[in-house]
């Protein structure tokens, strides 16, 4: 695939050096090692004799071989990165050489290499000719001789630069190919060199059936965690199956897994987890972890072993659990219709009758649900650090959701036969609901397939005996996840979306592009009014069943902030921002409207935190949108003008996601007043925080990269919270003024936006803009030097306001952003932004009828879900 022209004039083949002299570090460094271990080694045979001794030989001698594989591997590698270097040093030259040269000669050139001249260009050729004819004439000749001599070098170098840059990636992924037996040597080796370190397979049988019995012993409690000590997985191996890379273990350790859960069973895992957790001593807590450790281990398909060739020979996985615990884990009986039932009763082991366990149905219910939440409160008891497998993740979260649905639609009543509310059974349930979550939340693949519906038919338990099998209802599941009150205030599902903002800039490609499909599929969802199941999700997050009309933000605020830190590295996406701009993969291109755009911000406006989350973000995005404007303002491109557009809509749908809400709240009239006012200027000081995380945005061209990990790092610990106690300013920042609504995004903020981005980037030396302009914009620190100030800041008051309005225009366009191309971006951005008033007023009038319309299609029939274009 060919590169683009942005990506010529920013890659850096420098890049390979770096990593060439790593790998020829590691390569010297590794080779030393292993002559030094061959030598000694082989010494050692002169006095040490046995078959000790004999046994660390042979391992040693295993160990190098498989090093020097590692090496040869490395050595070839370095060579061939090095001619991947040159290569696309090359291509690049050609390329950016062939573009200066264009440009130069008054060409512009676009991203894919098209060259077409310059209004400049077509000017000057027609000048001094008045028929028209000869004019086209002129105009032809000049695009011929532009496409003859420019064009076509610069395409042929871009073509160039992305077979290289191809080429050296798929190199650099395949460099290690031949060296997967160092893993299993590696994996292997501190059993051979001491075999009391070698677990096997009938230790795991004795211990699981030890367990089974229900009475251990302190020897055997002690025994039995020794053994779990030698199955514990390194940092390295926990990072990597995070990142959904293998981990190698010993054949031996998966065998003593397999045997020690399938002998133990359900019962004696939960009795023994009870009786440690009461007991409470080092030595128990110890043990009930690795025994939560150890089975997550084993349920995780990353887990594999390898034979001498590295090749995989076993792997972990939910088929691996014993029977009845995936059957307590993965049975959802059908209670009172719950829409992700597989059964239509209890398991067997529960199932109330004649011949059953239990005498009736209540006796049933209570004892299946306490073994339930005993079994989730065992598992949920593993190491933080440790995640459950894919099909596991999966099997958990739909559990939590099916239980989330039946605690909020009656419990147990009807089908125990009492009409009366059994409190024990649903405080069961509900304590093993959010456990579930937890865990699931925990693997961020089984996370994705649950937000999307996106996997095999395996993963969503196709074909498990003793189950009906149906395709995943993912509407229904992911809203009884949301319209549930969660005793942790939703942290479980906060943890579960949130991921999002971190992948969304992943140089991993299949992790930023799940990344983008699950914000987009969790966008969708809770804007619509016709989900998939038939239900109205838009409005039963707007006002949540069985909550007094409270909004999901209220019911759930901690839920409601890790979705508004997933979405917001996608503020521009939701607003249909292509993905050239937002810099961001997977997110279904136009896929909400500006209604469901504005129905998703109301939603997110339910809790403080959240609210100044998204929509700070959103404001964020759309002043670096002007700032990039400003970079290449020359140019005033229909490309470059579209930005404007964009960024109108962006700060459109803040307004109008913020005038739904408080329409909704149903208050006076200065109620609403300052409740946006305090919504804005929470959002405003969350931008400003991210302006200074992203520092001085990118090139033309990258426009989405900068801003997409500024908003990605600023939500790295994403539950940190904005101060949600409103007050009219703006916080994270010092500026102490009260935070003026009529100020932000208005023609003068919007031209400020764009001289600061000159300043910031160095295009515009502060002591050269007139003073009045420099007392208005400039404050000066310490030690002197001039410190920009925030827009609400320098602009006040009306004098001040006045100075910028009155300079701003002229110097911008003496700096290079012509008049004409800042009329035409920001009489965009206002017709982008006029688009809302359709949909929502301004929330100081009484917007109850028009937030009811939103509830409804109504807005949909009447053609208003469709953005606006600039051509």
């Amino acid at each position: 695939m060919a590169a683009t022209k942005t990506q010529a004039l920013q890659c850096d083949p420098n890049a390979l050096d770096a990593l060439i002299k790593v790998w020829q570090t590691a390569h010297d460094t590794v080779e030393t090692n292993l002559d030094k271990t061959s030598n000694e080694y082989r010494q050692s045979s002169d006095w040490w004799t046995g078959k000790t001794g004999d046994r660390a030989r042979d391992t040693a001698t295993q160990t190098v071989d498989a090093g020097r594989t590692f090496t040869g591997d490395l050595s070839t590698a370095i060579t061939t990165l090095g001619q991947d270097r040159d290569a696309i040093w090359g291509a690049k030259n050609r390329a950016t050489q062939s573009i200066s040269a264009a440009v130069q000669a008054k060409y512009e050139v676009a991203e894919d290499g098209t060259v077409e001249p310059s209004p400049d260009a077509q000017l000057a050729a027609t000048t001094s000719l008045d028929n028209p004819t000869d004019r086209a004439n002129a105009i032809a000749a000049l695009k011929k001789y532009g496409k003859d001599t420019f064009e076509t070098p610069i395409k042929t170098a871009l073509t160039d630069l992305g077979t290289a840059v191809e080429a050296a990636t798929g190199h650099i992924n395949t460099a290690l190919e031949h060296s997967g037996s160092v893993a299993t040597i590696a994996a292997d080796a501190p059993a051979k060199l001491d075999p009391s370190r070698m677990l096997t397979g009938d230790q795991g049988k004795i211990d699981g059936e030890t367990i089974a019995d229900g009475k251990l012993s302190d020897d055997e409690r002690q025994r039995i965690l020794e053994h779990l000590r030698l199955t514990g997985l390194t940092e390295e191996q926990l990072t990597a199956l995070r990142e959904g890379r293998d981990a190698t273990i010993p054949q031996s350790t998966m065998d003593y897994l397999t045997n020690l859960y399938d002998k133990s069973g359900r019962d004696g895992l939960i009795e023994l987890s009870q009786s440690l957790k009461a007991d409470g001593s080092p030595q128990a807590t110890e043990l009930r972890q690795g025994l939560a450790n150890g089975m997550l281990t084993l349920s995780n398909e990353q887990v594999v072993s390898r034979d001498a060739q590295g090749k995989v020979t076993d792997r972990g996985g939910f088929n691996k659990l014993n029977s009845e615990v995936r059957e307590i884990i993965g049975t959802r009986p059908n209670i009172d219709g719950a829409p992700d039932s597989n059964t239509r009763d209890l398991p067997d082991d529960y199932r109330s009758g004649f011949f059953g366990p239990n005498m009736d149905n209540t006796s049933a219910i209570r004892e299946y649900t306490k073994d339930v939440d005993g079994f989730a409160d065992f598992l949920s008891g593993a190491d933080k650090d440790y995640q459950p497998g894919d099909r596991l993740g999966v099997e958990l979260g739909r559990q939590a959701a099916h239980q989330a649905w039946i605690l909020d639609h009656g419990g147990y009543g009807d089908f125990e036969g009492t009409k009366l509310p059994d409190h024990e059974a649903l405080g069961h349930t509900e304590d093993s609901a959010q456990k579930f979550l937890g865990l699931a939340a925990r693997n961020h693949e089984a996370d994705y397939a649950l937000l999307t519906g996106n996997g095999s038919e395996e993963l969503f338990g196709k074909d498990t005996p003793g189950q009906s099998w149906h395709p995943y209802d993912r509407d229904s599941a992911i809203q009884s996840l949301m319209t549930h009150e969660w005793k942790d205030d939703g942290a479980a599902f906060g943890t579960m979306v949130e991921w999002t903002a971190a992948d969304a800039t992943s140089a991993d490609s299949t992790r930023s592009e799940h990344a983008g499909e699950a914000a987009g599929a969790l966008a969708k969802l809770m804007s619509t009014t016709h989900a998939g199941n038939g239900s109205n999700v838009y409005d039963s997050l707007m006002n949540v069943p069985g909550h007094d009309n409270q909004s999901f933000g209220q019911v759930n605020p901690l839920a409601a902030q890790g979705v508004a830190a997933a979405l917001s590295p996608f503020a521009s996406d939701i607003v249909g921002t292509p993905s050239n701009i937002t810099g961001t993969h997977g997110f279904p291109s136009e896929s909400l409207g500006p209604v469901e755009a504005t129905r998703l911000f109301s939603v997110l406006d339910g809790d403080p935190a959240a609210s100044a989350r998204i929509n700070g973000a959103a404001l964020f995005q759309a002043d670096q949108l002007d700032r990039k404007f400003a970079d290449s303002g020359s140019l005033s491109s229909p490309e470059q003008v579209d930005l404007g557009h964009y960024s109108g809509r962006l700060r459109g749908v803040v307004d109008a996601g913020m005038n739904a809400q408080v329409a909704d709240l149903n208050l006076n009239e200065t109620d609403r007043a300052k409740a946006l006012t305090d919504q804005k200027s929470a959002a405003y000081g969350v931008a400003q925080n991210l302006i200074g995380v992203a520092g001085i945005a990118g090139t033309p061209g990258g426009v989405g990269g900068p801003i997409v990990q500024a908003v990605s790092e600023y939500y790295k610990n994403p539950l940190t919270s904005v101060d949600p106690d409103y007050g009219g300013r703006t916080p994270g920042t010092n500026i102490g003024t009260d935070y003026n609504l009529e100020q932000s995004g208005t023609l003068g903020n919007r031209r400020y936006n764009m001289l600061a981005q000159l300043i910031d980037s160095g295009r515009v030396n502060p002591y050269a803009l007139p003073n009045d302009v420099q007392q208005v914009m400039f404050t000066s620190t310490d030690g002197g030097a001039p410190t920009l100030e925030p827009y609400i800041v320098a602009a006040a008051d009306p004098n001040s306001a006045g100075i910028l309005d009155r300079n701003l225009p002229g110097l911008l366009d003496s700096y290079g952003v012509s008049h004409d191309g800042q009329q035409n971006y920001l009489a965009n951005g206002d017709q982008a932004a006029g688009i809302y008033s359709r949909i929502v007023s301004n929330g100081t009038q009484d917007g109850q009828q028009e937030f009811k319309r939103l509830t409804t299609d109504e807005l949909e029939r009447q053609g208003y879900n469709t953005w606006t274009t600039t051509r």
